[in-house]
């Protein structure tokens, strides 16, 4: 039988898995894959295969194994992706179209962005992503909303325009990142990814958020929301669902449905960026995508979190803490996962 390792073609690293057979939506491009003799199912993918081209069907002990090879469509692959709208107390907002140019963006609440995801917990960029190279500067506007109310972010993408632009150079160069930039993708790839935690980070801007630097080695971040293993019960075994199954996470639910977070009902009122992240762990480096917000608080609340909630980015996260550590390794049987990051401020108490 295969085992899990990595393997190196034409200068891009791949990795080898092995996974259940199942009927539903499975890894990137690969859907409603099915085949009745099927007990494994290995996956070759990089982090941007979103073209199958080939399927080997092998032979082995009487029972059928499936080699999935993934390789980047021809003339370039595309980026993952990131938040296209917000729903924020009821009232709708765009969300910035990272493959517009700058004078053809609607006014936006969101810092720019760019769909590649960061591989490094040590990036420059990796409070509000880096920055969409053809942006050159960060939206002025701020979305109004009461403490304890709620905000849902969407990550389907729109249709791209027939003429779309795509960035030939970062405007924060970094290593070991693609260049020039992957291109966007529409409509027709929603978000590729399943097994991972969600987060959600505040962090007050003492001002305009528009004159705001998020990043550094000031601790000003603090984690409002997680999502991790959920360890839901699979009802063909009465058993949990192990980390590489997508029933075990949001991610699933959440891209494709709308994803909802509550700002905490007793917090100082004021200008907050909102920083949602995806992390994804199926490949290593594991890949992080996040997403900033402006928002304007009001309330009656006067509290804000202590230090021991307090962290920055980069420095919040190390590859050494258990949850990053397992990207790339989540397969066989795994049911225990621990999220990065600081605990979760629950927004005080009232006196």
């Amino acid at each position: 039988m295969l085992q899990y390792h990595w393997s190196k073609y034409r200068d891009s690293w791949f990795i080898l898995w092995p996974v259940h057979a199942r009927e539903d939506k499975t890894r990137h491009s690969v859907r409603h894959l099915h085949h009745p003799f099927t007990s494994t199912v290995y996956f070759v993918c990089e982090h941007a295969c979103y073209t199958v081209i080939a399927l080997l069907l092998l032979v082995e002990m009487q029972t059928f194994s499936l080699l999935v090879v993934c390789f980047a469509a021809t003339g370039g692959v595309y980026a993952h992706g990131g938040i296209f709208n917000y729903t924020i107390a009821g009232a709708e907002y765009n969300g910035h179209y990272p493959f517009l140019l700058e004078e053809d963006q609607a006014e936006s609440i969101q810092r720019r962005w760019w769909p590649d995801p960061i591989r490094d917990v040590g990036h420059p960029c990796l409070a509000c992503n880096r920055g969409n190279p053809l942006a050159s500067r960060h939206p002025s506007i701020h979305a109004p909303i009461r403490a304890g109310e709620s905000i849902t972010v969407f990550y389907q993408p729109p249709e791209l325009p027939n003429n779309h632009h795509a960035p030939t150079e970062w405007s924060v160069p970094w290593k070991n990142e693609p260049n020039p930039p992957m291109k966007p993708f529409g409509a027709s790839y929603p978000w590729p990814h399943v097994l991972g935690p969600m987060t959600a980070y505040m962090a007050p801007c003492n001002g305009p958020c528009s004159e705001f630097d998020p990043t550094g080695e000031d601790k000003v971040w603090f984690k409002i929301y997680e999502s991790g293993y959920l360890r839901h019960t699979d009802p063909s075994t009465g058993e949990p669902y192990p980390l590489e199954r997508h029933e075990a996470w949001n991610q699933n639910n959440y891209t494709t449905q709308g994803w909802t977070v509550t700002i905490p009902r007793y917090i100082k009122p004021g200008n907050y960026l909102i920083r949602h992240e995806i992390i994804m762990l199926e490949l290593l480096p594991p890949q992080f995508y996040p997403s900033c917000g402006q928002l304007s608080i009001t309330g009656e609340g006067e509290e804000l979190p202590g230090q021991a909630f307090l962290v920055s980015f980069p420095g919040a996260y190390s590859m050494k803490d258990p949850g990053l550590a397992i990207s790339g390794s989540l397969y066989g049987a795994k049911y225990n996962y621990t999220i990065p990051g600081p605990k979760v401020w629950e927004g005080g108490q009232k006196g």
